[in-house]
Formats: C-alpha cells, structure tokens, sequence
C-alpha cells in the first residue's frame, strides 16, 4: 500500500508491502515491512506474525506469536510478542497477551469473557479496589 498524508503544512510518504502465507489450515504467516519519510526524517519498520489455529472452525484455540523492527533516527527498537485463547469452559474463553522490546519494557494481559455467570465480573473489581482503597484511606504509598 501507499499512503500521502498532509498534516500541519507537512507531507508524509509512505509504503508498506505485506505477504499472508497460509502454511496449512489454520496457520498462516504474515509479513509486512514499511517506510514513512516526512521532512527529510525517514523510519522503517517490520513485521512478522505466526498464526496457529485449528482446522476445525469449531474449535476456538488460537496462539500467535510475532516480532517486530522499527529502526528512527539511527535507533532501533525490536519486539516479540505472543497471544493465546482457549476456552476454559464452553461459555467461557481466555485470552493471554504478552510483549516486550529491547528496551526492557513489555507486558502480559489476560482477558476472561464468559456468558455463564455475573458473579465472574467481579473480580474486575479487584484492581479497581486496590487502586481507590488507598486513596481512600489517605494512604498514597500503596
């Protein structure tokens, strides 16, 4: 793809190709690389994703894992990533994400959907009262 964009008097200009391989059912492989140049600056960039899944569309399994490269005024940042979702019950899936880069900053979140029971949305509330409760009580440090 290309793409031309005016912003504050300035013209951006970019390209970016992008291949989807499908390996056998269920899994594929996407790669995709890029450059945008504005005002003389240019930063590039890519990107890698294996993509695992079933071949029966019934089952909801999926994992994935990635890298990626941006390279910007002679830095360059790399990053792997990874994601899995499984059903813990019939009504009830996870989803697990976690990243870092070469900065040593990354994170890991979790994602718990169900249609089963309410009850279960509550323990949303659990990092909610960690963080008010403190405040609550005057205690900052927490």
């Amino acid at each position: 793809g290309i793409s031309l964009a005016k912003v504050a008097g300035c013209v951006a200009k970019g390209v970016k190709l992008e291949n989807r391989l499908k390996i056998r059912p269920g899994t594929k492989l996407v790669v995709s690389g890029g450059v945008i140049e504005a005002r003389g600056d240019k930063a590039m960039g890519g990107n890698a994703e294996l993509m695992l899944g079933s071949k029966d569309p019934s089952v909801t399994t999926r994992h994935s894992i990635g890298g990626s490269l941006m390279h910007w005024r002679n830095d360059t940042a790399l990053g792997v990533n990874g994601t899995s979702q499984f059903n813990l019950t019939p009504d009830t899936a996870m989803t697990v994400r976690a990243n870092i880069n070469s900065r040593g900053q990354g994170q890991v979140t979790t994602r718990l959907s169900t249609n089963e029971k309410l009850s279960i949305s509550g323990v949303g509330l659990i990092p909610l009262l960690f963080t008010l409760v403190p405040k609550l009580l005057g205690r900052a440090d927490f």
